[in-house]
């Protein structure tokens, strides 16, 4: 398999032959006779690589002195490329969607977000936590999906459109929010915490998965059937 990457999160796409348009129609549950899976391992060629630090500004008393990385592009010593995400493309139809019991949750905490990247169906509902003693905003933008933008944390490209921006002071410890349709959710803080980002991918299909930390990853349930691989820029 042919792997190319793009920075933020690599999309490994492929196209099996039921094949889905774009715009023609919604991903649909099917029962599946013959099941098999899909495996891989996700590596950058530069394990030297060094993303730049960013200074911890203002509320140190909160969130420490320490400065923060870039954690869009996080190689481990191996090359292991970590806060990666793989989706099946152009899928139109296959199993369902087995959503968890509790609601993704996005943590702030010591002025971070947590987790930097979680994969989500769309439509959900989301559970926003506050755990410092200092005001957030935690302000999120909407992408397309194969939609590029820049790395920097607080910087947002255009288009994008602001899918809720809501203010969490001490006092206000918790926040449910709902998410749109299949693309990428960009959150930061516009409390001067320029550092702080975090990512929902947010897919219209259960083939999805996000890598562990040394690079691999695997889904099932998929339709047994000529696969061909492919790439997404």
């Amino acid at each position: 398999m042919k792997i190319t990457f793009v920075p933020f999160v690599l999309l490994i796409s492929m196209v099996v032959c039921v094949s889905l348009n774009a715009g023609e129609q919604k991903y649909r549950v099917t029962k599946l006779i013959d099941k098999g899976w899909i495996k891989g391992r996700i590596t950058h060629s530069r394990s030297d690589l060094e993303m730049p630090k960013l200074e911890v500004d203002r509320d140190k008393g909160a969130c420490g002195n320490e400065s923060r990385k870039i954690m869009a592009v996080d190689i481990g010593p191996d090359g292991a490329l970590s806060n990666t995400v793989v989706y099946l493309k152009e899928i139109a139809a296959g199993k369902d969607f087995v959503l968890p019991a509790t609601p993704p949750t996005l943590t702030q905490e010591h002025c971070n977000f947590s987790p930097h990247v979680q994969l989500v169906p769309q439509f959900s509902s989301v559970r926003i936590t506050n755990h410092d003693q200092i005001l957030h905003s935690v302000h999120a933008y909407q992408f397309e999906p194969g939609q590029k933008f820049v790395l920097y944390p607080n910087s947002i490209s255009s288009p994008s459109r602001t899918l809720f921006n809501i203010a969490m002071v001490a006092q206000r410890k918790e926040s449910f929010q709902q998410l749109g349709e299949a693309g990428i959710v960009k959150t930061v803080c516009d409390a001067g915490h320029y550092w702080m980002t975090a990512y929902f991918v947010v897919m219209q299909h259960p083939y999805f998965a996000k890598v562990e930390s040394d690079g691999s990853y695997k889904y099932r349930g998929c339709a047994a059937r000529k696969i061909q691989s492919g790439e997404l820029a």
